[in-house]
């Protein structure tokens, strides 16, 4: 349960451990180990089924002297990367802002988008043909006439999620980047989160200019 807590409130959803105790409780689990794994981490949070449906009596009162201690440690490792704004080429800013309109694009419909996903991707290899995914995104993300003239941006971005081997877009790398997105943050404040998966940091690292 403490690490279904950290992992959601890690990816920006923000949870209780009340809640994460919950939704332990209605994880399938394949094997005896109390903690879930990747796999049942990945179905748990990306199933098509919403559905609650544990039994509230059985689950147990969580301790909340535990969250508090959760919550900092979380808070202790969420370190943050700052670009200046003010460092960056015209087009480089420019840039910066088209692409994050598409991230807060994708990011109002992404439950939609996901579960459309899961509904082709039978074998959950969570990866989807590219053409596929960009009929997904013609029928469920709403644009305006300019964004439309920008797809360029879109596909970029969508590329950075590509596997090598296949061609196709990892969906489930590409949910967990939008679901920790904050578009006021990071295009007008110029604040990024800190990760090796973050598409503006890390091995990702698009504009650079960190102070």
């Amino acid at each position: 349960m403490q690490d279904l807590f950290y992992g959601l409130n890690k990816v920006g959803l923000t949870t209780t451990l009340d809640q994460a105790t919950a939704l332990h409780a209605m994880a399938t689990q394949t094997d005896t180990d109390p903690n879930l794994s990747l796999q049942e981490f990945s179905d748990l949070l990306f199933g098509a089924d919403e559905t609650f449906q544990a039994n509230l009596k059985n689950i147990p009162v969580p301790d909340f002297s535990e969250e508090q201690r959760l919550l900092e440690q979380l808070q202790n490792n969420k370190g943050q990367r700052t670009i200046d704004l003010s460092t960056l080429a015209p087009e480089s800013l420019e840039k910066l802002r088209k692409r994050n309109q598409w991230r807060a694009a994708l990011q109002s419909s992404l439950q939609n988008i996901t579960k459309e996903l899961l509904s082709i991707d039978t074998e959950r290899t969570y990866m989807a043909d590219a053409k596929d995914l960009m009929k997904i995104l013609d029928r469920r993300i709403k644009t305006t006439t300019k964004m439309k003239d920008e797809k360029e941006e879109l596909h970029e971005y969508l590329l950075m999620f590509q596997d090598e081997s296949s061609g196709k877009i990892k969906y489930r790398e590409l949910a967990a980047d939008l679901r920790g997105f904050n578009f006021d943050l990071e295009t007008n404040e110029g604040v990024i989160p800190k990760s090796a998966q973050s598409i503006t940091s890390g091995r990702r690292s698009y504009f650079g200019a960190f102070v």
